[in-house]
């Protein structure tokens, strides 16, 4: 009987499609800490960061009454995720998701 060398888990993850699902997962609980360490206490629990992509901070908010305060923390906002990400921030996109409130 032949027997095959047994595999290390990390080699079958690194292999499988759940890689790909790990590293993003990953990296949306790093965005939601940045995010969550960068915004006034007041502010997050109606707001949330959806995602970074080709330099953006995408932001759902609840109202769209978050909007001007969100825009006055937006220089803060990229300084401070330009610390902690590889790939440099430039902007924030916010949109008004109608069911933010509902969903939390």
């Amino acid at each position: 009987m032949i027997r095959k060398r047994a595999r290390d888990i990390r080699q079958i993850m690194q292999q499988s499609r759940l890689s790909s699902v790990q590293q993003r997962t990953e990296q949306f609980q790093v965005w939601q800490r940045l995010w969550q360490e960068s915004l006034p206490a007041d502010l997050a629990p109606f707001c949330r960061c959806t995602a970074v992509s080709q330099g953006v901070i995408k932001i759902a908010v609840a109202s769209a009454a978050w909007i001007p305060r969100l825009r006055m923390l937006e220089p803060h906002l990229i300084d401070y995720f330009n610390q902690f990400l590889e790939q440099p921030v430039h902007a924030t996109e916010i949109k008004v998701d109608p069911g933010f409130s509902q969903r939390r």
